[in-house]
Formats: structure tokens, C-alpha cells, sequence
């Protein structure tokens, strides 16, 4: 995909035939919008072929078992469904029996995660390793966000907060709204 959309980025005439010395250059704008032009179509194959997920989404107790189960419970509601979704029967057995096994097991992983958690917490903190503590707690339990890379396109901490002040300046002067872009 990227040598398909490289191939019709075009290199602008200008880089060629211009002329510069050394303080003056007539084509920065022809070059920057190559430059634009290039980032874009590599930035848009990496989105389309890049899958990307949080960190989170993969659960630390997930199981082919679980895997299974779900995907039998999946199958089972899929059958239910085109049959008139019926409130008794061995089609509505067979559902609720196999999202039943499924929830079960779910819930079973989960505690049992919990609790190895626990016990390695309970014994780090036993033994006073406060730093493997501390870091294990980060790891497994805390739930700090990331920080913004920029806000309105401002990365400095202290124009972000200059941002932040315009804006609450802003809101009490008037009552329209202001979008924030993280």
C-alpha cells in the first residue's frame, strides 16, 4: 500500500529548476507540502493496515478455554436468534446453558487473577520490597491515564496551562462553548 500511495505522491517541479543561495530559497513552500504529501499517504497506510489497541484491551487471565467459551455462546446466540428468539425450549436451553459456562469461567479467571495479585502484593509487602511493591501496584492495580501529548497543538506544559487559563477566561466572559483538542 505505501509504494502504491508513494507512486502518486509527485515531487514538485520547483525543487529542480529553483535557484537558492544561502539566505534565500523560493520553493520551501512546494517542499513542505511534499514533505506533507509523503507523511500523509505513509500515515494513512499505517492506519489502514496497523491495528492498534490500547493497552488494556488484552486481559492477563484470557484463555483459550475462554476463548472456546465464548465462541460456543457466540454460536449458540447466533442459532437463537433466526429461530424467533424463544423464551423455553432446547434452543434457549442450549443458549442460556452455554452463556451460563461461559460467565462462570469468566468470573473463575478473573477472581483467580485477583488473587495471585493479591498474594504477590501481600507478599512483597511482607517481606518490605517496597520498590518491587510499589511498581507490581503500578503494574496491576493503578489506573493513571496517560498524559496528552499536546492540547490545541501545544505541547509545552507551561502554554498548556496558558491555554487552559485563556479558555476559564473565556467561559466566564461568555457563554458559548470551547473545544479542547487533545
Amino acid at each position: 500500500m505505501t509504494y502504491g500511495l508513494l507512486r502518486d505522491v509527485c515531487a514538485p517541479s520547483s525543487t529542480v529548476t529553483a535557484k537558492c543561495d544561502t539566505f534565500r530559497c523560493t520553493h520551501w513552500n512546494d517542499i513542505n507540502l511534499y514533505y506533507h504529501a509523503v507523511v500523509d499517504a505513509l500515515n494513512y497506510a499505517a492506519n489502514v493496515n496497523i491495528s492498534c489497541v490500547s493497552g488494556n484491551t488484552f486481559k492477563h487471565y484470557w484463555s483459550q478455554e475462554l476463548e472456546d467459551l465464548k465462541r460456543t455462546s457466540f454460536e449458540a446466540h447466533q442459532m437463537w436468534l433466526p429461530n424467533g428468539t424463544p423464551n423455553n425450549g432446547l434452543i434457549n436451553d442450549i443458549r442460556r446453558d452455554t452463556k451460563y459456562k461461559y460467565k462462570l469461567a469468566l468470573r473463575h479467571a478473573r477472581n483467580t487473577a485477583e488473587f495471585e495479585v493479591d498474594d504477590e502484593l501481600s507478599q512483597l509487602f511482607l517481606r518490605k520490597d517496597t520498590n518491587k511493591f510499589w511498581h507490581k501496584w503500578h503494574a496491576k492495580v493503578s489506573q493513571t491515564g496517560k498524559d496528552a501529548d499536546s492540547i490545541n497543538g501545544v505541547s509545552d506544559s507551561n502554554k498548556i496551562a496558558q491555554v487552559f487559563s485563556d479558555v476559564l477566561m473565556m467561559s466566564t466572559l461568555t457563554p458559548t462553548r470551547t473545544v479542547i483538542r487533545m
